[in-house]
């Protein structure tokens, strides 16, 4: 055997061991990792080479709550609040805002579900109930159900409406004086008065119902130009409906002594 082939022969192995890899390394050079970054492409692969560490989960709820404000990027707020949400799935306040997202992205259902989440986390939270009896609000309709037009009578309403009521109630039930809820319940009364579709008869209770809470808004809130807005179309809404009423009914009273 000849010694010397041989140790030229693991010579060669060494060298490509031990050398070899450093070629290689030099060669990818250009696509270090600088600074934690996201490596750049190297041929056909991109390389992820970033460690997620101590994520700090208050800093992307901010995030998120400004994108919503702002109304700026409804999905990656969404990407924000379900990094929160996995690492910590007890966050009230994730699952509110992404409530909030979804509602903004008219994804009602989702919304809902997550505000049930925060409910289970905080169920004594009137925030939780007014955000929720919004998304209700909004909803379109899933069919009707019996509800009280606050005179006593029933009438043939909105599921969805009657569920946003009950949440606003809810919501000052918990903290009385809570002016979002009152202004809700406001809503919820003017947009069952205003629609046909959710009404067998009498639309004045629900219209008066709105214009009493927006005048209580007032009172403890002080001169608002939004609720004194919404408080005259309910006024001029309700208005409007009275004429008509008493036209219909003089009509019928001509046709009558017509015939």
């Amino acid at each position: 055997m000849n010694l010397k082939a041989c140790a030229g022969g693991v010579m060669i192995g060494l060298w490509l061991g031990t050398f070899a890899p450093n070629l290689a390394i030099a060669e990818m050079a250009p696509y270090a990792d600088k600074g934690n970054s996201l490596q750049q492409p190297h041929g056909r692969i991109f390389y992820l080479y970033r460690k997620v560490q101590n994520v700090n989960t208050e800093e992307h709820k901010n995030k998120a709550r400004q994108l919503i404000m702002t109304g700026q990027d409804y999905s990656l707020a969404l990407a924000e609040l379900n990094l929160v949400i996995d690492l910590d799935k007890e966050d009230a306040e994730a699952f509110l805002l992404r409530g909030l997202a979804y509602t903004e992205m008219d994804k009602f259902e989702e919304a809902e579900a997550d505000y049930k989440a925060a409910l289970m986390l905080e169920p004594e939270n009137p925030t939780f109930y007014y955000f929720r009896g919004q998304n209700f609000l909004l909803w379109p309709s899933s069919g009707s159900t019996t509800g009280t037009n606050f005179t006593g009578q029933y009438d043939w309403v909105s599921t969805h409406k009657v569920q946003a009521l009950e949440m606003f109630q809810k919501a000052l039930e918990i903290e009385p004086g809570y002016i979002d809820a009152i202004v809700g319940i406001g809503d919820v009364c003017y947009t069952i008065g205003t629609k046909k579709q959710e009404m067998l008869r009498g639309k004045e209770p629900w219209l008066g119902k709105a214009i009493d809470q927006y005048n209580k808004v007032l009172v403890l809130f002080g001169n608002n130009d939004v609720i004194k807005a919404k408080k005259e179309l309910a006024e001029q809404t309700l208005r409007a409906g009275q004429e008509a009423e008493q036209e219909r009914k003089r009509k019928e009273e001509i046709r009558s002594r017509i015939g």
